[in-house]
């Protein structure tokens, strides 16, 4: 969490969009409903209705299923932050936005983490009253961690009791739990969190019994993913196991994309080694996780920045995605699969990119939504532009409405 002025109003836009891509062809038509017009693949725009929540910073927003969780978030006041307990869900059908039941939680939660899973959501994180300060090194009382699934369907939670928890978060000094949902496999709820231990970054909880299992930490990676129900990870160079820099620059040379797999013994195979083709010459490299696609990008001086030489992993191969075109610096990109066809999401300008399958170019179709974006499944044929962590503050980000694109 960055750290803001404590005397700013703090409002919450929720606000999202859903990109539904898999009917784009090749006719092309300009329409505008509810946002600035979009030049596009015969795509059209419908406005969602608002979740109508409290105002709030910071909610958890988590898709899947074709529905959307919206929970928790906090209100500032002076110097300290008060989450909020509700909620509202949103089911693509029929097309309606609910207030969440009661939770089980002792306290709302603080920064809550959450998944999809095959019949709904779990969402965990630490219970907290009231934080100590507006920072990242806000601390809660009473601390701990607690999860709980959701039930859309019954709008019912179940609490889950957790067998163990992560040491090296910080829990035991009043910190709370961070980190991020990853996703749902093999029956279990897969968070990665940031702990000082590397045999805690990858946290897995079993939905029905509360047992937490970690991942091995003894292989570095930078960035894990869930891609067509496994877990994997991959690393573009030398790292420590935490995933931090074990060189002053390394991405000054480049080097080969290591790939790992996870076995169903919590190991790492390590996956053959492959050489980037087209990243000679790039200042930087990143690996991104979104929407459970893991992709590599390359970053390049001006004026070529994040146009070209980028690989998406299938799951059993890296295969190059043909070039951007003018992109520029965008600050991070996001991707998603959605059908037949390739989302590619410049997360500060919200630009997008439609790529069919087959195609050898990007059609752009504008930006849906301006400001720092996260893009999410929402179901096979679409996924989910959230805006809402920056629309918190709607003096830094315009916060468009909620928006279907088929």
């Amino acid at each position: 969490m960055t750290r803001r002025s404590a005397t700013r109003v703090c409002a919450l836009i929720v606000s999202s969009i859903v990109l539904v891509a898999a009917c784009a062809t090749s006719s092309r038509s300009k329409v505008s409903v509810g946002s600035p017009g979009i030049d596009q693949s015969d795509q059209h725009l419908v406005a969602l209705p608002s979740p109508k929540l409290s105002p709030r910073a910071e909610p958890l927003v988590v898709s899947g299923g074709g529905m959307v969780l919206v929970y928790g978030g906090y209100t500032i006041s002076g110097d300290s932050q008060s989450a909020v307990d509700s909620g509202s869900i949103y089911r693509g059908s029929p097309g309606q936005w609910r207030s969440t039941s009661a939770s089980p939680f002792t306290h709302p939660l603080y920064q809550a983490l959450g998944v999809s899973t095959s019949s709904g959501f779990v969402v965990l994180g630490t219970p907290c009253t009231e934080t100590s300060t507006e920072s990242e090194n806000a601390t809660c009382k009473p601390g701990g961690v607690e999860a709980a699934s959701f039930d859309p369907i019954d709008n019912s939670w179940k609490e889950i009791g957790l067998s163990r928890v992560p040491q090296g978060s910080g829990l035991s000094s009043g910190y709370p739990l961070r980190g991020e949902g990853l996703g749902f496999a093999d029956g279990q709820a897969v968070f990665q969190i940031e702990s000082r231990e590397p045999g805690e970054r990858l946290m897995f909880v079993d939905v029905d019994s509360g047992v937490v299992t970690f991942a091995n930490g003894g292989v570095p990676y930078e960035t894990a993913c869930i891609v067509g129900g496994q877990v994997f990870a991959a690393a573009t160079g030398q790292i420590n196991a935490d995933g931090s820099s074990a060189a002053p620059n390394p991405e000054a040379v480049s080097r080969p994309l290591s790939t790992f797999a996870l076995t169903a013994k919590l190991d790492w195979d390590a996956l053959p080694t492959i050489e980037k083709p087209d990243s000679a010459g790039a200042m930087f490299e990143r690996l991104y996780c979104s929407a459970d696609t893991l992709t590599y990008v390359p970053i390049f001086p001006p004026p070529t920045g994040f146009s070209r030489g980028a690989l998406s992993w299938t799951g059993s191969r890296w295969v190059p995605l043909p070039a951007f075109g003018d992109l520029g610096y965008p600050g991070e990109m996001q991707f998603a699969e959605a059908g037949d066809t390739t989302i590619a999401l410049a997360r500060n300008s919200g630009e997008a990119l439609l790529l069919s399958s087959g195609s050898k170019a990007w059609v752009k179709i504008g930006a849906p939504v301006s400001g720092n974006v996260v893009l999410r499944r929402f179901d096979e044929n679409s996924s989910l532009i959230d805006p809402v962590s920056s629309a918190a503050f709607p003096d830094e980000s315009t916060g468009a409405g909620l928006t279907l694109i088929h």
